[in-house]
């Protein structure tokens, strides 16, 4: 399948499949029969499911998609260079770290382009379970933006230099170089 290459794998269609990518190409595996498509994705730096769906940024900042019972993908038109992605656990939002701006991409207003919703270098991404709140470090900020809706900052705090945040319904929590977690958001509900 893939040799001398690193792959990663995500879950697909209620895992009845497995989406493996790298070097070259996304491989679908239908689990049940060992059924393989190959679709030509080169450079893929980062890829979700959300739904019926793959979604992957390629090594130039361009974002695709591709409707996992089809065989082409789709560029998705991107205002700017994404370097990271996560979908919701809901499969409804795909959250886009941007080089200028933390988008985001409504998966049931496919039509629409991924709305920007704070400007800054976007570093980390993180869902709550419940896909309501999504938590992102953005420049030297810590923000939560709740999904009830329209997208809507309801948190920001300046934090540093952070490397990574989650989500929870009890707040966000962050971490740093220095390894210390701190939970600087009170309850998200």
């Amino acid at each position: 399948l893939f040799r001398s290459v690193p792959v990663e794998a995500r879950f697909a269609d209620g895992e009845r499949e497995v989406v493996l990518f790298g070097a070259s190409k996304v491989t679908i595996v239908e689990i049940a029969s060992g059924t393989r498509r190959e679709i030509a994705a080169p450079d893929v730096t980062a890829l979700e499911i959300s739904g019926p769906i793959a979604y992957w940024i390629d090594r130039k900042g361009a974002l695709w998609k591709l409707d996992l019972a089809g065989t082409v993908p789709l560029q998705v038109p991107v205002d700017e260079p994404v370097h990271d992605l996560a979908a919701s656990p809901d499969g409804r939002w795909i959250a886009l770290a941007g080089a200028n701006h933390l988008l985001v991409a409504d998966r049931t207003q496919p039509a629409q382009p991924p709305t920007p919703v704070m400007t800054g270098d976007t570093r980390a991404l993180a869902w709550s379970a419940d896909s309501l709140d999504l938590g992102a470090l953005v420049g030297d900020s810590l923000i939560r933006v709740r999904m009830e809706g329209e997208p809507d900052i309801v948190f920001r705090r300046d934090v540093g230099r952070r490397t990574a945040v989650a989500a929870t319904k009890a707040g966000l929590y962050t971490a740093g170089p220095t390894g210390v977690v701190v939970r600087p958001d009170g309850p998200a509900r």
